[in-house]
This record gives structure tokens, sequence and C-alpha cells, in this order.
């Protein structure tokens, strides 16, 4: 995103811009694939994340979803 819609002067403002995006994306940018979280959530915060996450279990060609709370 940050590196296709702009053009940078120097190498400099390229790190730096760049820089502050992977931290944007990283800690305040939701994700739709991290349930609307941050990768910074997810990470900081993994045990209680993954709790609540579906489970999906085969058995015998069926396919259904588990909740664990």
């Amino acid at each position: 995103e940050e590196v296709y819609l702009k053009s940078y002067e120097t190498v400099a403002q390229a790190i730096e811009q760049i820089g502050k995006y992977i931290v944007f994306y990283n800690t305040i940018r939701p994700h739709q694939s991290l349930d609307y979280a941050t990768p910074a959530d997810i990470y900081f915060n993994w045990k209680e994340w993954i709790l609540y996450q579906p489970v999906l279990c085969v058995d015998n060609g069926v396919h259904f979803s588990l909740m664990f709370f």
C-alpha cells in the first residue's frame, strides 16, 4: 500500500516512510483476517486470542467447526 502509492525523493525518505507504515500496519491498522485485530494484538495476546478461534475438524469426510469458550 505505501510503496505503490508514493514515489520517494531519497532512499532515506523511503526508509523513514516505509518504516512508519510498517509500524502503522502492525499496531494500528485492523486486519479482517484477524477478526479486525492488529498483528500486534495477536502477537502480544495470542494465548487469549487462540482460545476463541474456531477449529475445523474432519471426521470421516464430514467437516465441522468447534468453538472453545
